[in-house]
C-alpha cells in the first residue's frame, strides 16, 4: 500500500544509475509505485492516460501465486487499485475508448464496463482486466473472479469479510501512519501450487518453514530512507541468522544495504534496511517482491 497524495508520473522509476548514492526521493519513488506495477502493462498505454492524476491511495492485493512457465514474475490472482483525489478530471468512458484497440475485448461485471486483454510477460500469457467503477477509482486485475469480488464488496456485499483481520500478529508491527506498508499472511492451502510458500519443503522461490505465520514491511515515518521487514514464525527458536533475512548478511548483492537485525520476541525477527547505492535498493526491491509472493525468476 502507498499513501498519497502523489502525482502519477510519465514512467515508473527504474534503476539505471549504477554506483549512484541513494536519496530519500529514490526510496520514496520505488516504494510508491510498487503497488501500481500492473498499470504499466500494454506498453504503458493505461499509464499514459493517467499521467498527472493525483492519487490518494494505491493498493495491491494478491493470492494463489504459481510458478511461471520460464523466466519472469510468478502469475497470480490479484489487482492494483488507485483511489484518485477528489475532483479528479479523469473521464472513465473516454479512457476506456482510447484503450479499446486491437485485440482488446469488453464485458460488464455488475454493470461496470471492463476491458479484457492478454499480454505476454516473458514466457507467460497474462489476462488482464481494466475497470473504472467511478471517475475516482481505477482497477487493473489479473483474474476475473478477483475483480468480481472487489466490485461486489464495493457495492456493499459481504461487509463482514476482511482479507487481513485486525487480530493478525502482522498488524502489531505496522505503523499505520506509514506512507508505505504491506502484509503477507501465509496460506497452507497454497503450499503445492505456490513456489514462494514456506510450506512443503524447499522450492524454487521460498524459505522453507512449516511453522511460518506471516511477513510485514513498512517504511519509517521518522527516516523515510529506512525500511523494516518483519518475519513471523511459530518456531520459537527462530533467529535472524535462521530466518529468510539471512540473505541480507550472506549475499554479495546485499553489500550496498545497511541491514540491522534484531529478535523482536520468540519467533519474530526483524531487519531494518537503508541503502548505500542504487544497486542495494534494486536488490532490496527484488527481495521484497519475493517475500510478498511476487518472486521474479531471472
Amino acid at each position: 500500500m502507498a499513501r498519497g497524495p502523489f502525482t502519477i508520473p510519465a514512467a515508473f522509476p527504474q534503476n539505471n544509475q549504477v554506483g549512484a548514492k541513494v536519496s530519500e526521493h529514490d526510496v520514496d519513488q520505488f516504494l510508491k509505485y510498487l503497488p501500481m506495477s500492473l498499470f504499466s502493462t500494454r506498453k504503458d498505454q493505461l499509464l499514459k492516460e493517467l499521467i498527472g492524476q493525483r492519487v490518494d491511495l494505491a493498493i495491491e492485493g494478491s493470492r494463489h501465486a504459481r510458478s511461471p512457465s520460464g523466466l519472469g514474475e510468478q502469475p497470480y490472482e490479484g489487482a492494483a487499485i488507485l483511489i484518485l483525489s477528489p475532483g479528479s478530471e479523469i473521464a472513465p468512458n473516454v479512457v476506456l475508448q482510447k484503450l479499446q484497440t486491437g485485440n482488446i475485448g469488453t464485458e460488464k461485471i455488475h454493470g461496470i464496463p471492463v476491458l479484457v486483454f492478454q499480454e505476454k510477460m516473458e514466457d507467460d500469457l497474462w489476462t488482464l482486466y481494466v475497470a473504472f467503477p467511478d471517475k475516482e477509482v481505477a482497477i487493473v486485475a489479473t483474474d476475473r473472479g478477483y475483480l468480481e469480488e472487489i466490485l461486489t464488496l464495493r457495492k456493499g456485499g459481504d461487509k463482514q469479510r476482511r482479507a487481513f483481520p485486525e487480530s493478525l500478529p502482522e498488524w502489531k508491527v505496522i505503523d499505520k501512519e506509514a506512507l508505505y506498508f504491506g502484509i503477507r499472511h501465509y496460506d497452507p492451502t497454497q503450499a503445492k501450487s505456490d513456489p514462494s510458500s514456506p510450506f512443503g519443503g524447499t522450492k524454487a522461490a521460498n524459505f522453507p518453514d512449516e511453522r511460518a505465520i506471516g511477513f510485514a514491511f513498512s517504511a519509517s515515518t521518522t527516516n523515510p530512507r529506512r525500511v523494516s521487514m518483519t518475519y513471523f514464525s511459530g518456531d520459537q527458536a527462530m533467529t535472524p541468522e535462521r530466518s529468510p533475512f539471512h540473505i541480507l548478511s550472506t549475499s554479495p548483492d546485499a553489500q550496498y544495504i545497511d541491514s540491522q537485525f534484531r529478535s523482536v520476541r520468540p519467533g519474530v525477527v526483524q531487519v531494518s534496511c537503508s541503502f548505500k547505492k542504487m544497486e542495494g535498493l534494486d536488490f532490496f526491491v527484488f527481495l521484497l517482491e519475493g517475500f510478498m509472493g511476487h518472486a521474479i525468476y531471472a
